[in-house]
């Protein structure tokens, strides 16, 4: 399995490579995302920064911020510094990785604009765990639960929705540890990264 989902990211990069991104897209994707029930009836909504090659979802995020939505943004800290920051809270499923993904609260579109760029060009917020709120349902002292996912990835099964991510683990490890199966999940995803199966492992979510 694990073979076929990296020949499947491999071809999925390769037509993305060979389609460039039309700006239009972005707003068109964010626009079909807030008009979903599920997105105007969220008080708390998790949404990823996107890579350069990705569909850019800083409309979105613009568009949450204008409905008044409190918005949570992923960042990778260590388990132990979680841990720590979050005292008495369950331990991360196996395999008990390192680094862990947190989801941490993005106060504004200034706040975004001004986050420095990690090594994948992503934003990323600067010691995340002492100075922003964390959202999860399990983690102790957190009162903030998520409402709705935005996620990223790879390829998509059109007919189950499964998802093939980038092959870290970081969704799958933080959806298991967090965020309960009944909150509604959504992607951001073109055309092409939609196939008719996507190869499943048991701890893919």
């Amino acid at each position: 399995i694990r073979a076929a989902k990296t020949a499947l990211r491999k071809q999925i990069r390769a037509v993305l490579a060979a389609h460039p991104l039309d700006p239009k897209i972005a707003q068109k994707m964010a626009s079909n995302v807030t008009a979903l029930q599920e997105w105007k009836s969220a008080s708390a909504v998790s949404i990823f920064l996107s890579m350069p090659h990705e569909v850019d979802t800083t409309p979105l995020v613009r568009a949450a911020f204008a409905a008044g939505k409190r918005v949570y943004i992923p960042c990778i800290v260590g388990a132990a510094d979680l841990a720590a920051a979050f005292p008495g809270s369950p331990p991360p499923p196996p395999p008990n990785p390192a680094k862990v993904m947190a989801m941490v609260q993005l106060a504004s579109e200034e706040d975004l604009a001004t986050m420095p760029l990690d090594a994948w060009s992503i934003p990323t917020p600067t010691d995340p765990l002492t100075t922003r709120a964390v959202a999860s349902s399990t983690l102790t002292g957190v009162a903030e639960p998520l409402d709705l996912v935005v996620m990223p990835g790879v390829a998509f099964d059109t007919t189950t929705g499964a998802r093939c991510g980038y092959g870290k683990g970081f969704y799958d490890t933080w959806l298991a540890a967090h965020v309960p199966a009944t909150v509604p999940r959504v992607a951001f995803a073109r055309s092409c990264q939609c196939v008719a199966s996507v190869p499943l492992e048991p701890h893919d979510l």
